[in-house]
C-alpha cells in the first residue's frame, strides 16, 4: 500500500442545517470536499447530477472545482464537511450559521475559506 500524499492536512467540521436551511451553491478550486450526512435528509446537488435526497450515512464526494449545494428539508440536518486540504470547511460552517448575511458578505466569507459562490445571474429588467 502506498502512503497518501496530501497537499496539506485535512480539516473537518460538523455543520448543522436548520429545517429549511441551505448552503449556497459553491465550489472549492484548491480542495476536494467530502460530505457525510449524519442526521436528516438534506437534498444534495453535486456537479451536473440531478439534485437528490440523502439519508444518514450517505457520502458525497465533491472533487475540486465541482459546484455543490445542500438544503435541509422539513427536519434539521447535520453534515460533516471534510476538506483536503483544510480551509473550505470553516467557510461552509460560517455560511450555514449565518443565513442572513448579504451577498457581498457571503462572497467574502467564502473567499476567505477558499470557496467560490456560484451565484445565479441577475434577471434582466
Amino acid at each position: 500500500m502506498e502512503p497518501l500524499d496530501l497537499p496539506g492536512p485535512p480539516g473537518a467540521v460538523v455543520v448543522p442545517l436548520p429545517a429549511g436551511g441551505s448552503l449556497p451553491r459553491c465550489r472549492a478550486r484548491r480542495a476536494d470536499v467530502v460530505l457525510v450526512v449524519l442526521d436528516g435528509s438534506p437534498v444534495a446537488d453535486v456537479g451536473d447530477d440531478e439534485a437528490r435526497a440523502t439519508a444518514p450515512g450517505d457520502v458525497l464526494v465533491c472533487p475540486r472545482g465541482t459546484p455543490w449545494s445542500l438544503r435541509a428539508g422539513p427536519v434539521p440536518a447535520r453534515v460533516v464537511v471534510v476538506a483536503f486540504p483544510a480551509g473550505p470547511e470553516r467557510a461552509v460552517a460560517v455560511l450555514a450559521g449565518r443565513p442572513l448575511l448579504d451577498d457581498a458578505a457571503r462572497v467574502g466569507v467564502a473567499a476567505d475559506g477558499g470557496l467560490e459562490l456560484v451565484l445565479e445571474p441577475a434577471s434582466p429588467g
